[in-house]
């Protein structure tokens, strides 16, 4: 389910009802095929947040091209006919989608709709989001143009980001030439953000991106600054020896206080104090911070709002010897809801809590389980084969090209065909349904 989030959870362990909340999504998901027609033509463009807003999307937009499923949806807050809609104007702007989707997928009376489930066990996971440093005003992040965030750069490194994979300035567009690194941004700091804790993963992915720029830009500088380097995990620390050695980081054990412009040129200036507590400054074309990770508000909501006790950092309390057990007997988590941790260890944990579940729903198993019914068999072997046909229109890509209504007529001649049918999209839902 969908653009859906859990409001409630009421009940107990073995019998609780949950409560999702499914947000509108305005295109009927087994007519769309996901063709993109209705993107091209959609005028009101909008900061990507899959791109961490670095590029842009439309009002009607997969998230991202793996987004499973693979269905377009609509930005009730920014499509310009919902909102005239919304504001009872009489004449309705824009429709392009509509006009344009020969599935006639777009539904812009689709509505909110409530669920109750009833399950036996919940398993949380709701991931993080990363720290905003904004309100810290230190690091000039949302001020000067070139320093951006590592998810920014992220998503810069990728092919299929707003870059296209290139290491460009913000600013001017110009390819850098030298980039620092500024760890712990969000973490390890109770004065700017309140973020006791380490986030675990900053390091890894702070000499990943380093080397990946590196082989994106020949020539290019790296520089990591940073308090300790933490890579635990399997071969981490050989990565990071690999990094220093072969790829060339350079790794500054430092406490960085300012990043300034250096004139009207976009270039940065970086003021820190190195491990012999000596001031130093150094001049980047772009800084990019690693920031930390933390629960999102609506998460700590939804906890507040279930019962489940919270660690003074924001993070689901669970016990010693029952990593995956919230303080409500029946709810279990995983991932970065207990507290920071990195892909792997999160997998790990996604089978800790499917055990714990399936523990603690192994007496109740088989209560609701039918019996499978089966059509009865008939003999065949001495009637005429029955073929259909169903011609297949994919919307100007097979129609634009090929008579698809003669291809129907020259079917119906052939011999045992008892059905010819012409679908608009063979492959929608809805087709394959009928069709079976």
């Amino acid at each position: 389910m969908t653009l859906s989030e859990v409001t409630n959870i009421a009940g107990e362990a073995g019998d609780f009802t949950v409560t999702v909340k499914e947000a509108p999504r305005y295109v009927d998901m087994d007519k769309c095929i996901a063709c993109g027609a209705c993107t091209d033509k959609c005028p009101k463009k909008v900061d990507s947040e899959y791109d961490a807003g670095t590029g842009k999307r439309k009002a009607i937009y997969v998230k991202y091209s793996q987004a499973v499923p693979l269905k377009y949806q609509i930005d009730g807050d920014n499509c310009l006919r919902l909102n005239a809609m919304r504001k009872g104007k009489e004449k309705l702007p824009c429709g392009f989608c509509e006009k344009v989707c020969d599935a006639g997928a777009i539904n812009y009376n689709d509505t909110e709709k409530i669920h109750e489930i009833n399950v036996g066990a919940v398993v949380l996971a709701p991931g993080f989001e990363a720290h905003d440093p904004t309100e810290a005003q230190v690091w000039g992040y949302g001020v000067y143009p070139n320093v951006i965030t590592a998810m920014q750069f992220e998503r810069y490194l990728s092919a299929t980001g707003p870059t296209e994979g290139h290491i460009v300035r913000p600013s001017d567009g110009r390819e850098a030439r030298k980039i620092a690194f500024l760890q712990c941004v969000g973490s390890r700091d109770t004065n700017l953000c309140g973020n006791s804790f380490c986030s675990s993963v900053c390091c890894m992915y702070a000499i990943k991106e380093a080397v990946m720029a590196k082989d994106h830009v020949d020539g290019l500088e790296t520089d990591i600054f940073y308090m300790d380097m933490r890579t635990h995990g399997k071969e981490f620390d050989k990565y990071l020896e690999k990094a220093k050695n072969d790829a060339g980081v350079r790794f500054v054990r430092s406490r960085v206080n300012a990043i300034e412009p250096h004139v009207d040129s976009g270039d940065l200036r970086l003021k820190y104090i190195n491990d012999e507590g000596v001031p130093k400054e150094e001049y980047y074309d772009m800084v990019v911070l690693s920031v930390g990770l933390e629960t999102p508000k609506h998460v700590l909501e939804l906890a507040e709002t279930v019962g489940i006790e919270i660690t003074k950092d924001n993070f689901a309390k669970t016990a010693d010897f029952a990593p995956v057990q919230t303080s409500r007997e029946g709810i279990f988590t995983c991932g970065a809801f207990a507290g920071p941790k990195d892909i792997p260890q999160s997998v790990v944990e996604g089978s800790a809590a499917a055990a714990a579940v399936a523990d603690l729903l192994a007496p109740s198993r088989n209560e609701l389980t039918k019996e499978q019914v089966w059509p009865e068999e008939r003999d065949i072997s001495t009637e005429e084969p029955k073929v259909g046909v169903f011609v297949c229109h994919c919307g100007s890509n097979i129609a634009g090209f090929v008579d698809v209504e003669a291809v129907e007529e020259y079917a119906a001649t052939l011999p045992h065909v008892e059905y010819v049918e012409r679908n608009l999209f063979s492959c929608s839902q809805d087709a394959q349904e009928k069709i079976a």
